[in-house]
């Protein structure tokens, strides 16, 4: 009896150990990282709105908002953190799903928005969103933002207006 407890104990041992192992390696795989330049996704409505996403090298990211019709201008910058679902890398033909979290670390605000409220949280909030990346596009809260040009002057001025 004594030989069958101590090979139980040293099976689950091994089992325990592999299945750590197991774990931790698909953990290392799960984290998303930023692009190694500065990239620029944009989208225009047919009211002119424009909302522009700036993501960095260093997990941060600032999102632009304005609303020319209404003088009104919003730019928020968030640290982002983003993984990949539980399975690893989701793909969906060329689509890449990012579960993201964004701590939101400071904003700035020109003019008085129609509705009278703020379209991004407020500094020190922390919100999650699922951000789908395909060859020149995302998906962010049901847009769809193409990959645009990235200005030097637009990001000189939103990076200054938020501190980064």
């Amino acid at each position: 009896m004594r030989g069958y407890g101590a090979m139980f104990r040293y099976s689950v041992a091994i089992l325990s150990i592999i299945v750590l192992s197991v774990s931790n390696i698909s953990c290392v795989n799960c984290v998303w990282q930023p692009p190694p330049t500065v990239t620029t996704y944009a989208i225009i409505g047919c009211d002119l709105r424009e909302l522009k996403i700036v993501i960095f090298p260093d997990h941060q990211a600032i999102f632009w908002y304005s609303d020319p019709l209404n003088a009104y201008e919003e730019i928020a910058l968030a640290e982002i953190r983003g993984s990949y679902p539980d399975t690893g890398k989701v793909l969906y033909e060329d689509r890449i799903s990012v579960e993201m979290e964004l701590q939101w670390l400071n904003s700035h605000i020109k003019g008085t928005d129609p509705s009278g409220h703020t379209n991004f949280p407020h500094k020190g909030e922390v919100t999650r969103s699922e951000i789908v990346f395909v060859m020149d596009a995302i998906r962010f809260e049901d847009m769809w933002l193409e990959q645009v040009e990235t200005d030097s002057n637009f990001i000189d001025y939103v990076s200054s207006s938020v501190g980064k």
